[in-house]
């Protein structure tokens, strides 16, 4: 009720105004005053009953008349003794515009901003006569317009909100497109942070707060890129986490060694790093995936996928039995390339399903065997993708995928009448590989 409220105020006092103007200051953050001379909609685009006066002489006078708080007849609302009658504030906010803008600058309250892109969302089409675009289709048509009158400007590229805004509003048309050059600017940005050996990537996190609101409009493939977008800035600020962590690191070549002879043994998979808490094992695993990211040694050419079994419940063979393999792909996909991306589609399709076996009708603590047609095909096809990640595009050799698990010892823990939990020995069966290279 409160958000249908909040709908029909907004209707009310904007219908005074085209409806194009009210889905540009809808969709865009805000409005100053000389891009809105650059081409902001201020005519109807057909006959109504208001005179020119209503409309003003142009968009700034527009939009200053629309800023300008209603009186409390307008308002509409009651009054008592007990409540006195209140005064709204205006639904587009009038304020100074920061540099390099000069003048004023234009926004809809941000509270009602939601409730009105709900309103352009749903909007009904015409019952007759040619209808407008409506619903997405409108949005879609008007940010591609609105983003085109903004990167008019010259001095857009000194205020970074809108010309993030704008240059992702200009792909609206595609989800694929937006998607991209989210995908681009973030990689960019995260560059550039790692050449200039920053703890963070400011900017990266403000292109994914800028996607964020378009894919709440959009969804779809979008939402995807957002999710990766994510993950990659995560996985940045976990690896200069490391980088700190190892700024003091000595190398022992004793360990550096038995890792190295893992790669080319092939009768053997797994190495297991054994020893009391506080003795350097989870700062070897950052230690060698340093050396992988920068290739500094040419006998280790691997792909890594690391993972804390102090954030994965042990219960999850029974819960969510694909949880381990979906948690290593996670990593994997940030360093895959496109020629994989069908297959990580597909990866997730039989974790869904998988997880969906283990909790139907009354499986209880009951265990998916190994065996079952839905962890075979979960298991074949992440061994897929390991093969496609296995050909090194930078040398056009092979690789190792080396999975890092770190604090085994979670999954090990004897229960209290010291039997060993039976969920223990299937954790490593799962992720065993197939092919050395590649697997």
């Amino acid at each position: 009720m409160a958000t249908a409220r909040i709908v029909k105020r907004l209707s009310g006092r904007l219908s005074g105004l085209p409806r194009q103007s009210v889905a540009w200051l809808l969709l865009a953050p805000e409005w100053p005053e000389e891009l809105l001379d650059l081409g902001f909609p201020w005519e109807p685009a057909e006959q109504s009953d208001k005179q020119p006066e209503d409309l003003a002489d142009g968009p700034v006078a527009m939009l200053r008349r629309a800023s300008q708080a209603p009186s409390p007849d307008a308002a509409g609302e009651a009054s008592s003794e007990k409540r006195p009658r209140r005064i709204p504030r205006p639904i587009v906010i009038e304020s100074n515009a920061l540099s390099p803008w000069e003048g004023s600058t234009y926004r809809i309250a941000p509270e009602l901003r939601s409730a009105g892109l709900q309103e352009l969302l749903h909007e009904p089409e015409a019952a007759d006569g040619p209808a407008p675009e409506t619903g997405l289709n409108f949005i879609r048509e008007q940010l591609v317009l609105a983003a085109g009158v903004m990167l008019r400007s010259d001095k857009l590229p000194d205020y970074p909100t809108l010309r993030r805004w704008a240059q992702l509003a200009s792909q609206a048309a595609s989800d694929d497109a937006m998607g991209a050059t989210v995908d681009a600017e973030v990689r960019m940005a995260i560059a550039a942070a790692v050449s200039n050996q920053e703890a963070s990537a400011p900017v990266a996190l403000r292109w994914i707060e800028a996607a964020e609101f378009f894919a709440d409009i959009l969804q779809g493939k979008l939402e995807l890129a957002l999710t990766l977008a994510r993950r990659r800035r995560e996985l940045f600020l976990r690896r200069a986490y490391d980088r700190r962590k190892l700024a003091n690191y000595i190398e022992r070549e004793d360990q550096m060694a038995a890792f190295k002879e893992l790669l080319k043994d092939k009768d053997h998979w797994a190495l297991h790093y054994v020893g009391e808490g506080g003795l350097g094992k989870t700062m070897l695993l950052r230690h060698i995936q340093r050396v992988a990211e920068d290739a500094a040694d040419p006998e280790i050419a691997i792909v890594t996928s690391r993972i804390d079994f102090d954030f994965l419940n042990p219960d999850y063979p029974f819960k969510a039995p694909g949880l381990l393999l979906s948690a290593l792909a996670e990593e994997l996909r940030l360093q895959a390339g496109d020629e994989s991306t069908s297959l990580f589609f597909s990866f997730e399709s039989c974790v869904a399903d998988l997880n969906a076996k283990a909790t139907a009708g009354n499986a209880g603590m009951r265990l998916v065997p190994l065996e079952d047609v839905s962890f075979q095909q979960t298991i074949g096809t992440f061994a897929s993708i390991c093969q496609v990640l296995g050909y090194d595009p930078r040398t056009g050799g092979l690789r190792c995928v080396v999975f890092m698990l770190d604090t085994c010892e979670e999954l090990a823990k004897l229960r209290p009448d010291g039997t060993v939990p039976e969920e223990c020995p299937r954790h490593l069966r799962g992720t065993r590989p197939g092919p050395k290279h590649g697997g």
